[in-house]
């Protein structure tokens, strides 16, 4: 009991110190831990204000006209069935060139594949051979694109102009439905990109308001296939 005493002192010493040892160790790991975690958060949005610099240097380095891409491309290529404005087109140009389209319908085909959804705008047209001539080089140049997809021409009757069948097709594309992160990089115009925004701002461009068949005129001797029943 004696040496109990006496070492009594030591062993609660060494106790309270053993004790005092393991909350600094715990305190130690407690904090490297936080700020370990306190170094990969800094480093993730160091790497964010990076991204979003970035990104804002490269809508600041965008031409003024760039606003205007968004539509200009849209018309060009419309993210859904825009078939009348594209007859809208036609009927725009024949009128220009003085040809006088006499039949008209509309043959729509669905997306199969890698193909996009089209209408096949097929049509009747007379005019004397440079306007027809001027009339089908014309329709490459419209907004919405439109290829021609089948033509032949032939002498009318009096041998004073030209009559042809013809067709034309129109194609759009459904716009994306999931947008990037913000804090994803944003990639600058390349120059292939630049020059295509350039040619698609050449077309010439509906006038909206103004000259827009109803369905009954768009489609003549046919129902239009895009009216929905009622």
């Amino acid at each position: 009991m004696k040496q109990l005493k006496v070492y009594r002192p030591v062993l609660i010493y060494g106790f309270l110190t053993a004790a005092f040892v393991m909350i600094l160790l715990f305190l130690g790991s407690y904090f490297i831990s936080t700020l370990s975690e306190i170094n990969v958060q800094k480093a993730s949005l160091n790497q964010d204000v990076e991204v979003l610099t970035s990104r804002l240097a490269v809508l600041k380095d965008l031409p003024s006209a760039a606003p205007n891409g968004a539509s200009i491309t849209l018309t060009a290529l419309p993210s859904e069935n825009n078939s009348l404005v594209a007859v809208s087109q036609l009927r725009r140009i024949a009128t220009e060139n003085e040809i006088t389209i006499k039949s008209l319908d509309l043959a729509a085909t669905l997306a199969t594949g890698t193909l996009l959804p089209s209408v096949l705008i097929n049509f009747d047209f007379e005019g004397t051979a440079v306007n027809s001539i001027s009339f089908i080089a014309g329709i490459t140049k419209l907004a919405p694109i439109m290829v021609i997809d089948t033509v032949s021409l032939q002498s009318t009757a009096d041998g004073n102009g030209v009559s042809a069948i013809m067709g034309v097709r129109t194609q759009w594309a459904e716009l994306p439905t999931a947008l990037p992160a913000i804090t994803e990089p944003i990639a600058a115009l390349s120059d292939e990109e630049q020059l295509l925004l350039s040619r698609l701002s050449e077309l010439t461009q509906p006038v909206f308001g103004q000259g827009v068949e109803s369905s009954e005129s768009a489609s003549v001797g046919k129902a239009d296939p895009f009216t929905t029943a009622q």
